[in-house]
This record gives structure tokens, C-alpha cells and sequence, in this order.
């Protein structure tokens, strides 16, 4: 190629966690003087010799190439100074309006360099400060249109005519000086925003390829769209079977062979069956000329930082097979890919083929181990797909099972976590292959980040600031890595660990204000249930929701030393130790300043959790709802049990998995180097699992310590208290909805529902105290802002964000997880719950008079209808009545029955009465389980 009209004295693109992120708008060039006097015609761009400021070129598609401050991808422009002085752009103007009327100004103080790049974002967010990113107040139209440049008096100074043509996803358009033919307009297949053009050519519209993964023996048909607006006059195909040299492999449109059609633009090669070996990748790059000497490369860059460098796939081996996920991973310096410096390497999974990503060694004890750990980075507009019903992800991690013989420890912790309603990472066990050779078994895990936030609702390009910690919520500078709005200061960290250092009541209603207690009670729940004592200090992230309540959260991360495994002083990391019933680390409220980790740290956020009797109390309610869901009690059969049958699924189907990760790492070179992982899978069994449930449902429960609360109530009472549908302010987002608790002790209302005038569901982790109230809230801002008692600053436990309106009668019904009514604002009815034999059955009388008599009687012959005192009975003769019972406070109350083996299959007909106002509820008929 000819010189660049610029020659590059540049800094290079900003480095980033992610590859190149952002571009410098401001950078020095030198510049070659243009040697034809007066006027360059171009296409449709003219351009004066003498012009001082010009724009070089635009994208007015733009998904991968550059982000803006904002992180978003917008359409872009950049403007060199062509002179010999810096330039003040103030006054200046860009516009898209076809009478060339001046649509955006430059703000005065802008100032460009001779020899400068500046990039200037057409995104319609108007921003106009001088040394800040400036944002047009209009976007670019891919479909083609008029933009110009105009000089502060309002000439023009440089325009595209009737407008420039026709724009193409990650491609810019602007001009390139070639020797011999001057300064042409045209494509770039490689986008250089604030760096010198490339070279022009004909643009590449689309490749495809058939079929998608070929068997053996299967001819790989390459198709290549080519721009009608740029014909090419030749097209070839680089082909690289894995890391071999290129191929040259020239592509046809003269409707012979594979191609289908002469001359209409789509070029086809046909790569012949053997070309690859079944588990082997091929790659290709198209690279397209013009008849003026321009050329086109797809993908753009042959050496890409932040993109792939060919297209690909793999071919298929039917002779693999695996009840894991098979990850097919290529990379040509296996080496660097084991330290934390990184390579590039290539990956296929799920009919997709991913190329030049980078890949290094992740962790800090494992990094030392034989079988390491890996984070994979995908590049912009490329990211991974690891399921079908998952969105896209830029990262992920495989993780080694080195400290963990039984291999699964890590994956059922996560499914721990997703179980319970936690917002976690995913996790998937993985046969992982590199260059078409068994590598190892491996776990999957999600990377928390933007992504990872948008999967649990919270969007994506508005995201809340999320740190990974390394203290105990003690700091907020050091010890903490910000993942998001890292252009923002850590003022919020700051503000939740100096409301932390709170003490007494201030320090409670900090917590009830600003922090998300369901989801934090949730995960420390589960987290000490696990007895995961590897999280107070470090292996866990923080995140604020700005987006709804500005309340803070706990995301889990690192789940290798759970279920029994710890960190020890003599033996650290790597040890065969099992703890599950050492009260100083096994006790549901490990973490806080009584109980902190064995080397002395305690969190402070669980601390004031645990410090506080009312919100000890939630949480000691939610553990034991953890317990209940995935450990049970002593005496569960073992077809029940959460862990058990999941270790159950996943043992015999791992094993030739499991067999080939031995024979190439054999078994982990600590503690007892015969144990397999059976013999693990046992030892997490009886070591753990068995003398956990001893632990914390005997010796804490009700019958021993009792600082482990028995089961919730069958059927518990709850009631609408209060409501607020017309605040005194006038502002509706102040309205509320009381629930009151009628037990005497605590409720998790965990995946509870309110339907009617509100619609709800409750977190997990949402747990009422003992005769305590929950408000529920449109806005929980505007709650805790309210100018009179429900409010702020009061410890009051509010959650939201309620879809709805308050009537002054509202229609309400609250029913549990799993579907039973609990509460309503109707009449008289009756709920029926654990209708089976050899159960205690309930039924609960709901909506009556408040302390009034209510009477329940049933029938086993039938429906009736039977006329009586109290009306028309939909009970037939002999009506069996049990003994009255006096209301609660909002009319309700229950009737329990322990039923024999021999009831199930009989049929059973109930109704209720209500004394007070003479009211019959509706007959119900039921069949005993």
C-alpha cells in the first residue's frame, strides 16, 4: 500500500481489562502536505487544499470498533487539523441537515493540534464541554445521508453532496491518499478512529459457511457477499487447518460448481473434506480487490487485539462422547496460556466457533498448582454463548477440581445458590479439550459483571457499581477492585463502611435503610449453611442497586472450600480436613466478631447483620428455610435429600470423565493420595452432610440449644394491617401496604405473592418477625423519604418495588410459595393444606369477623345440599362439626388434624360459618392424598 496521508507518531489505543475499550481523541501525527493545489474532487466529498480542519472518517454503524464514555457503541466521526497552527474549533459546526444549516456547534476551547485526531461521537446526547468527550446532538444513518463541516461564519467548509453512501456494520468510510490517484473516498475493513486510514477497498457484506460443523468427509462451502456499490474483481479465501501456515484458495462467482448463480455478487470456494481431521479447527480469512488496487480483508485486521482474526469451525468427532460439556479449545502457545501474562487461542462449543480471544491463568493459590485455572475473554460483538436460554457473556472462568477430589463441590454449591433464589454465577461441569486432546474436567463458572447483572434484571447499561473485595468491608480504597462505573469515585463504598462503623440504633436503621436485606440475609444464609468460611476478607463482591433502591448487596464468588473444606493454619489450601459441627466455624452465625474466621477476620457487614435482634432474627428464620430446602433433617429418606440425589445423578456419569482427568493429573498429590473421588464423595456424605444436619437440627434446634428455630408454620397467619392510598404529600410513589405477622414467631415469605391492586413476588430471603410488620412499597426512595411515620429512619423493613395502585378498599390476596391463600380482602373462605395420610392436615378459615366465633364441619358421604340452622349446607348427612375458634384480629384461624395411613383416597367435603355475620364460606370437596 501507498504512504497514509498521515504518518504516525501516535500513542497506541488505550489498553483495558477487555483489549482496547477506548481510543485517545487527542493525538499528535505528522502530517504530508498535499501537493495538488486548488480543489480534490472526490466522489462526493470535496475538500480544499488549504482547508485546515477536515473530517477524515465516520461510522455510522459501529458495534465492536469503539465505545464511548458511557460504554455505549456510538456512531462516530473524527476531524483532523490539516494545519500548521492549533486550531479553536469553538464555533465550528457539524450538521446533517441537507440545506446545510448549522445542526451542532463545537463549544470555544476546543482545541485541536496540527496534525490532530479528534473523535467526536454522533449519538444524540449533546454534550458540548471543551476538554470533555463530546456527543453530537444527531446520529449517522447507516442508509447514507448529508453531513457537513462548517467554519464559524457559516460557509461551508466541507460537505458530501447528495450525501454519502450506504454504511456497513464495523466498517468506516472516509478517505485514503494513494500514490498516483490523490485522495479517494472509500471503506475500511479495519476502523481507526484517531489513527491514521488504512487502505480503501470493496466491502465484504456477509460470509457464511456449510455446514456449520462438517462431519468427516464433508465438503466446507464458503459463501462471501460482496457490496454491489463496491464490485470486486477478485476474491480469495486464507484457509489454516489449526495452526498451520495459510492456504491461498481463490473464490468464484461464475455460477460453476458451488457457486449459484454467475455475477450476482456472492463469490463461493469449496474447502474439500479432509482438508481437517474430525476434532480439528479450520479457519479462513477473505480478502477481496477492486480494480483500482484497493483491497478489503474480512475479518478486518490480520492481527486484531480485540476481534477475531478468521472465521471458522471445527470438524465433528463422532467418536466423542460425554455427559459434560464438551469445550473444544485451540490454542498455539499452550505455555503462555498457564501464565498471567495470557495468549490468544480459538474455542468451538455449541455449534459456534470463536477466534482470537484471550485466555491466561486466573487464581491465587491454584496458580501453582499442576491443574490450573483459566479466564477466557471473548472480543467485542463476539461474546460466548454457554447456553441456549442465557444471554451472552465476555468472560468466563474454568476452575480447577485440584482442591476438591470429589470434583463437585464447587457445582453444587452454585446449584446451592440458584436453588435458594441467590443471585449467583452459573455453573456447568466441563470436559475440556485443547488441540483435539483430552485436557481436563473442569467447572465452568459465570464471571460476575455486566452481564451477569442483567441476567438477574438489573440493566445492563445502567448497571450500579459492583467491587470485588479484599477486606472486610472495613475500607473502601484499598482491598477492593471496582468492576463497574470505574470512572465514578468510591464514594459509595465509602458511605456504606463509615454507616458500618454505626453503632446501636443508628447503626440498625442504617442497615434497614440502605442495605438489601432479603438478598444479604439470603446469602449468608446459604453461604454459612455451605459453611463457606473462605468469604469474610476476600471471594466476594458488593453491589449497589442505583437503579431501583440504591441498596446494597452481597454476590457469592469462589465456592471451592465449602461443604466441609477450609483453609487451615498447618495445612492451608490443600488438605483432606472436614469441619461441619465445630461451633467456632460451623455456627449459623460464623462471620460476625464472636465467631470470626480461623485467622482472625470477621465481615462487617454480617456483624451488624447478626448484631442487631431484629434482623438476627430474619436471618436465623431464613437459615432454618435453607436448612429445610437443601439439607433436611436427620431421618430424610435419601430420595429426598437435595445433595444426595444430586451426587446420586452426577457420580456414575461422570466417571469416564473423571477416569481420563486421573490418568492425565492422576489423583491431587495432598493429604491421602489414594483417595478417589468416590471415596470424596462418600467422605462429603458422612463427614459432612450426615453430621451437618446432627449439628445445626439437634444439637441448635429446638430440642437442643434452640438457637436454630423449629420449621415455620404449615399454615401461618399474616395479615393486611395498613395501607396508605392517598399520602399526605400527594406523591403516589409514597402509598404502602402493611403485612402483619400473627405468629409468634418469625416468617420467611420467600417467593410469597401479592396479587390484586398490588401485584408481587417477594424475594428470597424476605422473612417477617414475630408480630413484626413488612411494608411493601411502589418506591422504596419514596418511602423512606415520607414526611410522616412510615418513614426513613426508623428500622422499618420495606421492600418493593409493588406494580400497582391503592384503591381506598383495595382487592388483595397474598398467597404462599406454594400457591395457598394466606390472606385476602374478600369474604369468608377456606384454604386447605397437606391433605395427605399420615400428615397433619390444615385448613385455614380466612376474611371473617375479627374475633368473632368461627365454625368449621365436614362430610364424608357427600356434597349434600343439607338445610340447617345455619342455612343450606353443601354437606350431606352426618355432618361432623369441629370445635369453634375465635378470629384473630383480621379473621382468621386455623384448624389442624393429624390423619391416619388408612385416609388416603377418601373423599372429604368441608365449609365454614362465620357466627357473627351468618355467612357460609363456599363448600370445598377434596381427596385425601
Amino acid at each position: 500500500m501507498g504512504p497514509d496521508p498521515f504518518t504516525s507518531a501516535v500513542d497506541r489505543a488505550l489498553p483495558s481489562e477487555k483489549g482496547l475499550k477506548r481510543y485517545r481523541t487527542s493525538v499528535f501525527f505528522v502530517v504530508y502536505t498535499c501537493s495538488m493545489p486548488g480543489i480534490f474532487t472526490v466522489g462526493l466529498l470535496w475538500l480544499s487544499a488549504s482547508a485546515q480542519l477536515a473530517v477524515t472518517e465516520i461510522q455510522a454503524d459501529n458495534d465492536t470498533v469503539i465505545e464511548d464514555e458511557d460504554g455505549d457503541r456510538s456512531d462516530w466521526i473524527e476531524l483532523t487539523n490539516l494545519g500548521s497552527t492549533t486550531l479553536d474549533l469553538g464555533g465550528w459546526a457539524l450538521s446533517d441537515d441537507p440545506s446545510l444549516a448549522a445542526r451542532w456547534t463545537f463549544p470555544a476551547g476546543t482545541l485541536l493540534a496540527p496534525g490532530n485526531y479528534l473523535v467526536v461521537f454522533a449519538s444524540d446526547k449533546n454534550r458540548a464541554i471543551a476538554g470533555e468527550e463530546l456527543h453530537l446532538d444527531f446520529k449517522l444513518t447507516a442508509d447514507g445521508e448529508t453531513l457537513a463541516l462548517l467554519r464559524p461564519d457559516g460557509s461551508v467548509a466541507q460537505d458530501f453532496g447528495a450525501g454519502f453512501p450506504e454504511q456497513f456494520g464495523d466498517v468506516s468510510y472516509g478517505f485514503e491518499e494513494r500514490p498516483g490517484q490523490g485522495l479517494i473516498l472509500g471503506y475500511f475493513s479495519s476502523p481507526t478512529p484517531g489513527e491514521p486510514n488504512g487502505v480503501t477497498g470493496p466491502v465484504v457484506v456477509e460470509v457464511e459457511h456449510s455446514p456449520a460443523t462438517p462431519l468427516p468427509g464433508e465438503d466446507l462451502i464458503v459463501t462471501v457477499e460482496m457490496a454491489a456499490s463496491t464490485p470486486a474483481s477478485a476474491v480469495d479465501l486464507k484457509v489454516r487447518r489449526m495452526f498451520d501456515a495459510e492456504t491461498l484458495l481463490p473464490m468464484h462467482d461464475d455460477g460453476l460448481g458451488a457457486d449459484l448463480v454467475a455475477g450476482d455478487g456472492i463469490w463461493t470456494a469449496t474447502i474439500v473434506a479432509g482438508t481437517a481431521q474430525p476434532g480439528e479447527m479450520l479457519r479462513w480469512a477473505v480478502e477481496a480487490q477492486d480494480g483500482s488496487g484497493g483491497q478489503f480483508r474480512s475479518p478486518g485486521d490480520p492481527m486484531p487485539v480485540d476481534a477475531p482474526q478468521y472465521y471458522g469451525t471445527m470438524v465433528q468427532d463422532p467418536t466423542l462422547s460425554s455427559e459434560l460439556e464438551i469445550y473444544h479449545w485451540f490454542v498455539e502457545k499452550p505455555g503462555a496460556a498457564t501464565t498471567g501474562g495470557g495468549t490468544r487461542c480459538s474455542l468451538w462449543y455449541g455449534g459456534e466457533f470463536y477466534d482470537n480471544l484471550f485466555v491466561r491463568r486466573r487464581g491465587g493459590s491454584s496458580a501453582w498448582w499442576p491443574k490450573r485455572s483459566f479466564k477466557f475473554d471473548f472480543n467485542r460483538g463476539d461474546h460466548f454463548r454457554y447456553h441456549p436460554d442465557r444471554g451472552r457473556v465476555s468472560e468466563f472462568n474454568l476452575n480447577t477440581t485440584w482442591s476438591d477430589k470429589s470434583y463437585l463441590r464447587r457445582w453444587l454449591g452454585w446449584k446451592a445458590f440458584e436453588q435458594c433464589g441467590q443471585p449467583g454465577s452459573d455453573a456447568e461441569m466441563v470436559h475440556l479439550r485443547r488441540n483435539n486432546e483430552f485436557y481436563m474436567v473442569t467447572t465452568f463458572i459465570e464471571q460476575p459483571d455486566e452481564d451477569l447483572l442483567d441476567r438477574f434484571g438489573w440493566d445492563e447499561d445502567s448497571v450500579g457499581p459492583l467491587y470485588k473485595m479484599y477486606n472486610v468491608l472495613d475500607r473502601s480504597s484499598s482491598g477492593v477492585e471496582k468492576k463497574t462505573r470505574r470512572s465514578e469515585p468510591n464514594a459509595d463504598l465509602k458511605d456504606l463502611v463509615q454507616g458500618l462503623k454505626l453503632t446501636g440504633t443508628a447503626q440498625r436503621d442504617y442497615l434497614f435503610d440502605n442495605v438489601d436485606l432479603p438478598a444479604v440475609i439470603n446469602y449468608i444464609a446459604i453461604t454459612n449453611l455451605l459453611h463457606n468460611n473462605d468469604h469474610i476478607a476476600k471471594n466476594y463482591y458488593v453491589y449497589r442497586d442505583t437503579q431501583t433502591d440504591d441498596e446494597w448487596w452481597f454476590i457469592p464468588w469462589d465456592l471451592d472450600l465449602t461443604q466441609g473444606r477450609n483453609y487451615t493454619l498447618g495445612g492451608g489450601v490443600l488438605n483432606d480436613t472436614i469441619w461441619a459441627d465445630l461451633d467456632a466455624y460451623s455456627h449459623p452465625l460464623f462471620g460476625d466478631r464472636n465467631r470470626p474466621k480461623n485467622d482472625g477476620p470477621w465481615n462487617r457487614l454480617i456483624d451488624a447483620v447478626f448484631q442487631h435482634p431484629e434482623s438476627r432474627e430474619l436471618y436465623l428464620r431464613r437459615f432454618r428455610t435453607v436448612m429445610d430446602e437443601l439439607l433436611q433433617a436427620p431421618g430424610t429418606p435419601r430420595s429426598e435429600r437435595w445433595f444426595e440425589t444430586r451426587i446420586d445423578d452426577w457420580k456414575a456419569r461422570i466417571a469416564p470423565d473423571i477416569a481420563e482427568d486421573v490418568a492425565r493429573w492422576g489423583i491431587p498429590s495432598y493429604g491421602n493420595r489414594n483417595q478417589d473421588y468416590l471415596q470424596a464423595l462418600q467422605i462429603l456424605e458422612t463427614d459432612f452432610l450426615d453430621k451437618r444436619r446432627a449439628y445445626l437440627y439437634d444439637t441448635l434446634g429446638p430440642l437442643g440449644t434452640g438457637e436454630v428455630p423449629g420449621a415455620q408454620p404449615r399454615a401461618p397467619r399474616v395479615g393486611f394491617a395498613s395501607w396508605d392510598w392517598d399520602p399526605a404529600s400527594g406523591n403516589p410513589a409514597e402509598e404502602y401496604l402493611e403485612l402483619v405477622n400473627l405468629e409468634a414467631t418469625a416468617l420467611d415469605l420467600s417467593g410469597w405473592t401479592l396479587s390484586g391492586d398490588y401485584d408481587f413476588e417477594f424475594q428470597a430471603g424476605t422473612v417477617i418477625g414475630a408480630g413484626g410488620s413488612l411494608y411493601v412499597s411502589p418506591d422504596l426512595r419514596a418511602f423512606r423519604a415520607r414526611a410522616s411515620s412510615p418513614t426513613g429512619g426508623e428500622g422499618r423493613l420495606v421492600v418493593g418495588l409493588a406494580d400497582g395502585d391503592l384503591p381506598a378498599q383495595p382487592v388483595l390476596e397474598l398467597r404462599d410459595r406454594q400457591g395457598a391463600l394466606v390472606a385476602h380482602t374478600g369474604g369468608p373462605v377456606l384454604e386447605v393444606r397437606d391433605l395427605r395420610a399420615s400428615a397433619q392436615a390444615s385448613v385455614a378459615f380466612l376474611g371473617g369477623t375479627p374475633g368473632g366465633t368461627l365454625i368449621l364441619a365436614y362430610s364424608l358421604t357427600g356434597p349434600g345440599p343439607t338445610t340447617s340452622p345455619y342455612g343450606v349446607l353443601s354437606l350431606s348427612l352426618p355432618i361432623h362439626p369441629l370445635p369453634p375458634q375465635a378470629a384473630d384480629a383480621f379473621g382468621g384461624t386455623v384448624w389442624q388434624a393429624d390423619l391416619p395411613p388408612q385416609a388416603g383416597g377418601a373423599a372429604v367435603w368441608l365449609q365454614g360459618y362465620d357466627v357473627a355475620t351468618a355467612t357460609l364460606t363456599a363448600g370445598l370437596a377434596r381427596v385425601i392424598d
